[in-house]
């Protein structure tokens, strides 16, 4: 995210594998544009992996790598039990 790498891979769905490195992309969005997420840096902090892992095997998240293969941005959906409940 750091506007020097290129992007060149597809987007791919993120799975539990990809948890450290989504939660990385993930603090580096939440220091650069805070207002863009419900989270903030430090909730985002006091997530342990395995919860970023379950979180990544239910929703629908997307990545793209650069050409080092790193990732360098993340996009997706995840709703909430509760927020499903109240949905028709």
């Amino acid at each position: 995210m750091n506007g020097e790498a290129v992007t060149k891979a597809l987007p791919y769905r993120l799975g539990p594998a990809d948890a450290n490195a989504y939660q990385a992309v993930r603090l580096e969005g939440l220091l650069l544009e805070p207002r863009a997420f419900s989270a903030t840096y430090e909730d985002e902090l006091r997530l342990d992996a395995a919860s970023i892992a379950a979180l990544l095997a239910n929703a629908f998240v997307y990545g793209s790598e650069d050409d080092t293969g790193g990732l360098v941005a993340i996009a997706g959906l995840a709703l909430s039990p509760r927020a499903m409940r109240n949905m028709p």
